[in-house]
Parts: structure tokens; C-alpha cells; sequence
């Protein structure tokens, strides 16, 4: 579940940065990205589920970025 985690980060955050050069959450990837574990660990706990899935990770960066 940690790779899937991290596969989905780079790919959002990758979209995330195209359609917002400017943005300053640009430049803090790392603190943002280790919210953004965080959010998907807590919403995996929240939903108790054993594995973190493509639709948690999805759901956390929406609400995070």
C-alpha cells in the first residue's frame, strides 16, 4: 500500500503542478507529501480497511491539495 501511496502522489502531484505553476505548495512537495501519507493513512483507519486503495488516495489528495 505504501508503493500504491507513493505511485499516486508523484502522478497527482505531477498533474497538480502543470495546472498550477504558481502555486506555492510547489515548492514545500515534501511537507505536503507527508501530509498527504498521513491523510491516507488516517482514512484507511477511519473506513477500516486493511490495504490503502486507489480511491483513498485519490480522496486524500483532493482534500488536501
Amino acid at each position: 500500500s505504501i508503493m500504491l501511496m507513493c505511485q499516486k502522489w508523484r502522478e497527482q502531484f505531477n498533474i497538480f503542478s502543470k495546472n498550477h505553476p504558481k502555486s506555492a505548495k510547489i515548492k514545500n512537495r515534501g511537507a505536503w507529501a507527508k501530509k498527504y501519507y498521513a491523510l491516507c493513512f488516517s482514512k484507511k483507519k477511519a473506513i477500516r480497511s486493511r490495504t490503502v486503495n486507489e480511491s483513498i488516495c485519490k480522496e486524500a489528495f483532493d482534500e488536501l491539495m
